[in-house]
Order: structure tokens, then C-alpha cells, then sequence
């Protein structure tokens, strides 16, 4: 049986390539990059689109269609948003796409809606703020610089990270 999977260029597509070694599974890679070292670990490859470019689902459909591909595995997490959108049309083409539905993939790359989510259904969560609330109190750069040139950091780590995304460069 034919398997796509995407993103081959990062560390989750090229796992997926990994595991499917050895395995009675054809592995038909996907990757936006034509260096992405998963292109040439696969037997058979294709370029692909960006998750963000309006056409990404319909080149990946066609790609599966193309090599008979039956199972798709995303390797990004940029992706599971419009692929989990467009399950219906993937399945409609003989494609089971392996995602969650649209809004739990909505709670877990938002860092506020996990955190409410833990804390409503009784896990350990983090403190999590919208610092927008506290933008005309609050300097953490400057009180951050303080602390650390008289040596008191606080024991607790305080992260300021994006709400959706994983780091300040996106």
C-alpha cells in the first residue's frame, strides 16, 4: 500500500519516513523544498506546496491520487489545520489523511485554549497570561535585565512566547 508523507525535510516527516522502513508500506514523500533530504530516502518523491498556499491540499491530492496513495502523514504541524479542513475532500479521493478535527487542532496550537482546556478538564496546566492585558503595565525586558545584574532570577522561569506558533521568529 502507497503512504504519503509530507514535510520531509524536518524531523517528524523524516521519523515517519523511518518507521515505515522495513514495513510493507510504499513511501511516496512530500516536501515544498526540493532539498529536503526526506525526498531522497523515499524510493519515490514529489515537490509539494507550502501549508499556507491556497492550493496546498489540492497538489497534495493530486500527488495521492497520482501514486494511489491511500494514508497520508503530515510531518508539520503548519499542515494539520488545512488538511483536517479539507478531510472530506481528502476522503472523498481515497485518501485517509491521519489528523485530528479542525478544533482540536484549534485548542492545541493556541497556548491560551490548551491551558484553559487542561484547566477546565482538571490537568496540570501552566500559568498562562495575554499580555496584551498587562501592555501598559508591565516592562518584563527591562525588570528581566534587573533581576539578572544583581543576580536574582526568579527560581520560577517565565516564558513570553507567541500564542499560536512555537517561537518569536513566525
Amino acid at each position: 500500500m502507497n503512504v504519503a508523507v509530507t514535510a520531509v525535510g524536518g524531523v517528524v516527516g523524516q521519523g515517519i519516513i523511518k518507521s515505515l522502513q522495513d514495513t510493507e508500506y510504499e513511501v511516496i514523500a512530500i516536501d515544498a523544498e526540493e532539498l529536503a533530504a526526506g525526498l531522497y530516502a523515499a524510493r519515490k518523491a514529489h515537490l509539494g506546496l507550502y501549508a499556507k498556499d491556497k492550493e496546498f491540499v489540492n497538489v497534495i491530492v493530486e500527488i495521492c491520487k497520482t501514486e494511489n496513495c491511500k494514508i497520508l502523514f503530515p510531518g508539520m504541524d503548519a499542515e494539520l489545520a488545512p488538511l483536517s479542513k479539507h478531510v472530506s475532500l481528502l476522503k472523498a479521493n481515497g485518501i485517509y489523511p491521519v489528523v485530528s478535527r479542525p478544533d482540536v487542532i484549534n485548542i492545541c496550537d493556541d497556548k491560551m485554549l490548551t491551558s484553559a482546556f487542561l484547566k477546565s478538564h482538571g490537568f496540570p496546566y501552566p500559568k498562562t497570561f495575554d499580555l496584551r492585558e498587562y501592555a501598559n503595565e508591565l516592562d518584563f525586558r527591562s525588570h528581566q535585565m534587573a533581576l539578572r545584574e544583581r543576580g536574582r532570577m526568579p527560581r520560577s522561569s517565565v516564558s513570553c512566547r507567541p500564542r499560536v506558533g512555537e517561537s518569536l521568529r513566525e
